[in-house]
């Protein structure tokens, strides 16, 4: 199993914080951004995090439940949500995408993609499993530390 945790960026020329996903003390956008360069992709600007958006009443779920809200990775279609987005912190940019499973034992983000790039394939990134609570655990915290530095996503 992977496992998950979150460290605060700075978007430039912002007074927001953005919060980096790492997976097995990596940041996730280096992970992507390896991966794209072994697989020749174009690198266009890079990525970063994701805002929060605090929803204070789902820290109290159970944690399938709020994995399934999902409350730090915004949805899109389906079952995907963005987990990182571009660098420059305007919304809908340069997203990364992926599936977000969740089941009664874990977490799985898988079936990555880059929406202005359909033709890149992802297959050889992740998939990546996290215990489910471990997960749910992660995203409280981030929730938490997002609230005690009081600059929340827009």
């Amino acid at each position: 199993m992977n496992r998950l945790g979150f460290r605060p960026v700075e978007v430039e020329g912002s007074s927001f914080l953005r919060w980096m996903a790492c997976i097995d003390d990596q940041a996730l956008a280096d992970a992507v951004r390896d991966f794209e360069a072994s697989e020749g992709f174009d690198v266009q600007g890079g990525y970063g995090g994701v805002p929060i958006r605090i929803a204070k009443d789902s820290i109290d779920a159970s944690n399938k439940d709020f994995a399934r809200m999902n409350p730090v990775f915004r949805p899109t279609q389906g079952e995907q949500v963005i987990l990182l987005e571009c660098v420059c912190g305007v919304e809908g940019c340069w997203p990364l995408l992926a599936r977000l499973t969740v089941d009664d034992a874990r977490v799985v983000w898988s079936d990555f993609c880059q929406p202005h790039r359909p033709d890149r394939d992802y297959t050889g990134f992740g998939p990546f499993s996290f215990d489910l609570a471990d997960y749910a655990r992660a995203i409280r915290s981030v929730l938490r530390d997002a609230s005690h530095h009081g600059r929340v996503g827009r």
